[in-house]
Parts: C-alpha cells; sequence; structure tokens
C-alpha cells in the first residue's frame, strides 16, 4: 500500500493519534501517564472505520503496552502493537461479510486461506 494513502492525524494536547486505512482497518491510539506502571501507557483500538477520537471509537478489538519512558515512546509502542494486530485479522472486506452474514465471495476465501492471517515464523 502506498504511503501517499495513509492519513495520520495527531492531537499532541490530548496524545492520541488516529492512522489508516492499514489493511482496511483504522487504528486509535493514545498515551495516557500511569503512576501504577510507573511511567506511561499506550493503548490502541482496532477499528472498522475512521475514529473521531480513541475514546468514541468503536473497535474489533483493542490492547496496551507495558510502562514506557515517556508518552512518544507508549505511542510508538502502542502502534508497533496495532500494526501486529492488524496482520493477524482477516481482510476488512472480509470482516464485513461475516457480520453481514453473507458467505465470502472467491477473493475473500482465497485472502484468509493464503495469508490473510498472519504466519508464525521462528529463527
Amino acid at each position: 500500500m502506498p504511503a501517499t494513502n495513509l492519513e495520520v492525524r495527531t492531537d499532541w494536547e490530548s496524545l492520541e493519534r488516529s492512522v489508516g486505512p492499514v489493511k482496511g482497518y483504522y487504528l486509535a491510539l493514545c498515551a495516557y501517564p500511569s503512576a501504577a506502571a510507573g511511567g506511561w501507557v499506550g493503548y490502541y483500538k482496532v477499528c472498522a472505520g475512521p475514529p473521531s477520537s480513541y475514546w468514541e471509537a468503536a473497535c474489533v478489538l483493542k490492547g496496551g503496552t507495558g510502562a514506557c519512558a515517556n508518552a512518544w515512546d507508549a505511542l510508538r509502542e502502542a502502534d508497533n502493537l496495532a500494526q501486529l494486530a492488524v496482520g493477524n485479522l482477516p481482510g476488512a472486506q472480509s470482516l464485513d461479510a461475516w457480520r453481514e452474514g453473507r458467505p465470502l465471495n472467491f477473493l475473500e476465501r482465497h485472502v484468509l486461506r493464503h495469508g490473510g492471517w498472519a504466519r508464525m515464523r521462528t529463527a
């Protein structure tokens, strides 16, 4: 996918960021200070459509990072984890078909069978 198709919005005051589309999904990211973790924690949501903000985003899945030294590292780590999560999801079209209860078309079935899911790699 060419980088010109990627939209990145960052609000440095609220430490939120949205990125997308990535494999048909949109990523909502935020960083939040955590006394319990002893630093900053990054959170991500993988969404089917463009999110207006992290907090209002309806998501397909979500997750978070461990403690990071600063907000920028927390956002970067959340982005990395979200990108890995998207690699393990079927394409957004396949997800739409499943939600609509319709059978997958030939291309959607092919993508799921041949690389739609990230494969485990061992060194």
